[in-house]
C-alpha cells in the first residue's frame, strides 16, 4: 500500500512539474524577459507553486488546523488558474506555429497577453460557479413502475466533497437546494466527504435536516473507500441517511440497490 502511495504521488508530482516547466517556457518566450533577477524570481516562484499543491494535499490529510486549510485553498485555487493558464498557452503556442507557417507577422507578447487575460476571466467564473448550485430536472420513464411512484420528484446529489473548502455552510445550502424540490427520496451518490481531516460529524450536521418522506440513501464514493470507511460511514449514521453497503430497498414495488 504504501510503495503504491510513493508511486502515485511521484507520479502526480511529475506530472504537476512538467505543467508548470510548460507555462514558465511559454511566459520566458513570449515575454522574453532579459533580467537575470526577474528569470530566477520567475523559476523561484513557478517552482515553489509546483509543489504546493501535493504538499497541501498531505497536511491537510493529516491536520485540520485553520491556518493550513487556508493553505490548501490557496494551492487548489492555484491548481484551477493553473489549468486557464496552461490551455492559454497551449492556444499562443498553436497561434505562433500557424503564424510562422503563413509568413505572418505577429507579436506574440499581445496575444499572449491576450489569452493569459481571458485565462484570468475564466478562473474567476470558475470560482463562483463552484460554489453556484444548480439544479436539473429530468423526466425520466421507468418500465413497470408502480402507480403510487408517477410523478413522484427523487433528488440526487452527489460528490459535494466536504472538506477543507467546501465546509458546513456549503452542506446547508445544498440541504436546502434539495429540500426546496419536496423530494419523495433523497440519493446521494458518493465523495460527501474530500478526505481531509475535519470534524466529519459536524460537517455534515445539516443533513440532519433532510425531508424526504421516503428517506435518503447513500452510497460510498472512491473519497470515503481511500482507506477505512468505517469513520465516514459512522458519521453519516448520526444523520437521517441509510447507507446502501452491498443492500437493497423495496419502496413500495421501486427497488434501490447500492
Amino acid at each position: 500500500m504504501n510503495y503504491g502511495i510513493f508511486i502515485i504521488i511521484t507520479i502526480i508530482q511529475a506530472i504537476l512539474t512538467l505543467t508548470h516547466w510548460f507555462l514558465y517556457k511559454s511566459l520566458v518566450f513570449f515575454y522574453n524577459p532579459t533580467s537575470t533577477a526577474i528569470l530566477w524570481s520567475l523559476r523561484a516562484g513557478i517552482g515553489i507553486l509546483s509543489i504546493t499543491f501535493l504538499v497541501a494535499t498531505i497536511i491537510i490529510h493529516n491536520s485540520d488546523e485553520t491556518g493550513w486549510q487556508y493553505f490548501y485553498e490557496a494551492a487548489a485555487g492555484w491548481l484551477g488558474i493553473l489549468h486557464w493558464l496552461v490551455l492559454a498557452s497551449v492556444v499562443a503556442w498553436i497561434i505562433y506555429i500557424i503564424s510562422l507557417y503563413f509568413g505572418i507577422n505577429l507579436t506574440g507578447k499581445i496575444y499572449y497577453s491576450i489569452l493569459l487575460g481571458l485565462g484570468l476571466i475564466m478562473s474567476i467564473y470558475g470560482f463562483y460557479n463552484a460554489f453556484n448550485i444548480r439544479v436539473t430536472k429530468l423526466n425520466i420513464a421507468l418500465p413497470n413502475l408502480p402507480p403510487v411512484w408517477q410523478g413522484t420528484t427523487i433528488a440526487f446529489a452527489s460528490d459535494l466533497h466536504l472538506g477543507a473548502i467546501y465546509g458546513e455552510s456549503f452542506a446547508s445550502l445544498v440541504v436546502k437546494t434539495i429540500n426546496a424540490a419536496k423530494p419523495a427520496i433523497i440519493l446521494i451518490g458518493g465523495d460527501v466527504y474530500d478526505s481531509a481531516k475535519v470534524n466529519l460529524e459536524k460537517i455534515i450536521s445539516p443533513f440532519r435536516e433532510f425531508s424526504a418522506p421516503q428517506g435518503i440513501y447513500f452510497i460510498t464514493g472512491n473519497h470515503e473507500e481511500f482507506g477505512d470507511n468505517n469513520p465516514y460511514l459512522k458519521a453519516l449514521k448520526t444523520t437521517n441517511v441509510t447507507v446502501l453497503d452491498n443492500k437493497m430497498v423495496n419502496l413500495n414495488g421501486l427497488q434501490i440497490a447500492g
